[in-house]
């Protein structure tokens, strides 16, 4: 049987050994239960390093996905800078060409506080369909 969460898991774990009409109940865990919880864990390990690897805030943040990808870039930068000033001063920002033909934005900000507070807020956004990814420099 499988549980939808860890609290009735432990509470079922706890009921081994309650007798049932005359014959004691014999609740465990799955043999293969170490392998999973070891590979679960070493999974987390290295996604927490990459976070916050990731998570360094600096005034700087990239972001790809942003532009469209044909129409107005004026428009589009306008729009951006409009939101990002929404969560703290804009020193400047500017469009780079890849590359590969893509474009991203380069945006620094006053401070890394804002360039978080902008980051969290852009990282839900979808900007001409696309999802829009930041990440600092």
């Amino acid at each position: 049987v499988e549980f939808r969460d860890a609290d009735l898991a432990t509470a079922a774990l706890s009921m081994s050994g309650v007798h049932l009409c005359g014959r004691p109940l014999t609740i465990g865990r799955p043999a293969y239960y170490q392998e999973h919880v070891e590979k679960l864990a070493a999974e987390a390990k290295a996604n927490a390093a990459t976070a916050a690897r990731v998570i360094e805030c600096t005034p700087y943040l990239h972001l790809t996905n942003v532009l469209p990808a044909k129409g107005d870039e004026n428009a589009a930068l306008d729009a951006l800078g409009k939101s990002c000033r929404q969560h703290g001063e804009v020193l400047d920002a500017c469009v780079l060409e890849g590359g590969d033909g893509g474009r991203c934005v380069l945006v620094q900000f006053g401070d890394s506080e804002s360039a978080a507070r902008a980051w969290a807020a852009l990282s839900t956004c979808d900007f001409d369909g696309q999802h829009a990814v930041g990440r600092f420099l």
